[in-house]
């Protein structure tokens, strides 16, 4: 008969071995799991369980001095309670690295884990390995995606995201100081946007005044009093060395 797929808890099924012509007999042997057979000798006999994992049973036809013949089928049975996925913690890391070891929660089986590429650039040593190297990463924000395959129980993701800094970027720039005669209602900055991955974030030190947004490079300072206004802007360099650089703007 076919290999069978079942999803727990597994209902009483019917296996469909080939029929036996007298004097000829036929009987069930498991191979490999745990099945109860409700009749051994019956090609279509009842199952009434089968232990999650790959069950192996074959169906051995004994017709005597014409020989005997067998066939193998698979009952695989999936664990409803480990339908989950987890791709393990982001990573960051600085150039010159190009690779990380991943950390995926491995699966049970029979399920089966595959990572792909969601975004960006990687190979894997071992696609199914949950911690498996993967080569080739750009500098940037790489996604990849951890997908467990439980069979009729369903197929599920997690995604994890490996930041890779870039060594080389050792400055950073607030744009020109700017100054201003009353009334001024607002003053819209001009720094350079921190490359991808990096994070930039202007703050206010000295003086006083509100920021529409503090991670824009271009963000507006509003509220702005008479007098001196210092404005660092920080750019986060994550792992690399430069760790976080820092450039000032004065209003």
């Amino acid at each position: 008969g076919t290999d069978l797929s079942f999803c727990t808890p597994v209902a009483p099924f019917n296996l469909s071995g080939s029929a036996v012509t007298a004097p000829g007999i036929g009987f069930w042997s498991v191979i490999s799991g745990i099945v109860t057979l409700a009749d051994p000798a019956d090609p279509n006999t009842a199952v009434t369980s089968a232990s999650i994992g790959d069950n192996i049973l074959v169906w051995t036809v004994d017709n005597g001095p014409c020989g005997i013949t067998t066939d193998t089928m698979h009952v695989t049975v999936f664990n409803v309670s480990a339908a989950s996925a987890n791709a393990g913690p982001d990573q960051d890391l600085c150039t010159p690295a190009d690779s990380a070891t991943m950390a995926a929660v491995a699966v049970s089986l029979p399920s089966m884990g595959t990572w792909t590429v969601t975004q960006g650039t990687g190979t894997f040593a071992d696609v199914n390995d949950p911690n498996t190297l993967v080569t080739g990463i750009a500098p940037g924000i790489t996604i990849f995606t951890w997908t467990v395959d439980n069979g009729p129980c369903g197929t599920v993701s997690d995604q994890v995201s490996i930041r890779i800094f870039n060594d080389t970027i050792t400055s950073a720039y607030a744009g020109p100081d700017q100054q201003l005669c009353t009334p001024v209602t607002s003053v819209t900055l001009a720094a350079t946007a921190a490359p991808a991955t990096y994070q930039g974030t202007w703050a206010i030190p000295s003086g006083t005044g509100n920021l529409s947004y503090t991670n824009a490079a271009n963000a507006v300072l509003s509220g702005a009093g008479i007098g001196q206004h210092v404005l660092p802007w920080s750019v986060d360099n994550g792992q690399c060395r430069a760790g976080l650089i820092v450039d000032r703007v004065v209003v």
